[in-house]
């Protein structure tokens, strides 16, 4: 799992994240935020997420369905009915990693909240996400 407050947090991720703002254990991500993480082995994986649903978004979007990714291919989804804090897990089904080698976890919210302000889109805080 790669903490969002991890000094070495940008040497995994790929897209979709805000910048670290030095002291926040969260980052607010964008439309799809991923990590690229290397792996050493690829049994008996689970893909997991820290993340939290923000009350403010929440009153735009209503119910947000969030769904983690896995080298491009959806693991889970759930809808989640109200803003908190939440944990989301899945194993990784066989053959989609396959180490030592890099593995990519992504994750989705929808509907996206989209700032009236000047349009920018913003899915989840993340605390931490990867595989367990």
């Amino acid at each position: 799992m790669v903490a969002m407050n991890d000094p070495d947090v940008d040497q995994y991720t790929v897209k979709d994240f805000a910048p670290a703002v030095p002291g926040i254990y969260w980052r607010w991500t964008y439309d799809r935020p991923e990590l690229r993480i290397w792996l050493k082995q690829a049994a008996n994986l689970r893909v997991a997420m820290d993340f939290g649903i923000v009350a403010e978004t929440f009153k735009t979007t209503g119910p947000v369905t969030v769904t983690l990714f896995v080298n491009g291919k959806a693991a889970v989804s759930k809808k989640y009915k109200a803003a908190g804090d939440y944990h989301l897990e899945a194993p990784v089904p066989a053959g989609w990693i396959t180490a030592p080698g890099f593995a990519t976890a992504a994750a989705e919210a929808r509907p996206i909240w989209i700032a009236p302000r000047d349009g920018q889109h913003l899915g989840l805080v993340i605390v931490r996400a990867g595989f367990l």
